[in-house]
């Protein structure tokens, strides 16, 4: 008779710590996971967006560096062929020929 009540007293605690793992999943777990997934889900889309938006200022401020080093390139060059053209000019008005 001891081993019956041994046995139906842990078939009721089984019982009971299964009823407890029901509730909890289904009071907590599955009410929690689709709301903290949503809200995962919500940052990875801004971040998404913001990595997007980077990127693009990144390319945007890359292709300004390089037309600006063309227009400096050229404004040098400009600046030689006049300093080169005028050298005679300003060796002659200063040499006091």
């Amino acid at each position: 008779m001891k081993i019956l009540t041994r046995y139906n007293t842990l078939h009721d605690d089984m019982k009971s710590d299964l009823a407890k793992l029901q509730s909890l999943f289904t009071g907590s777990v599955q009410t929690v996971y689709p709301r903290v997934s949503g809200e995962l889900q919500t940052k990875l889309d801004a971040l998404a967006a913001k990595k997007s938006t980077a990127s693009t200022d990144a390319q945007n401020a890359a292709t300004l560096a390089t037309n600006q080093g063309t227009i400096v390139a050229s404004k040098k060059a400009t600046w030689d062929a006049t300093e080169e053209a005028c050298e005679d000019i300003l060796k002659d008005t200063y040499s006091g020929a």
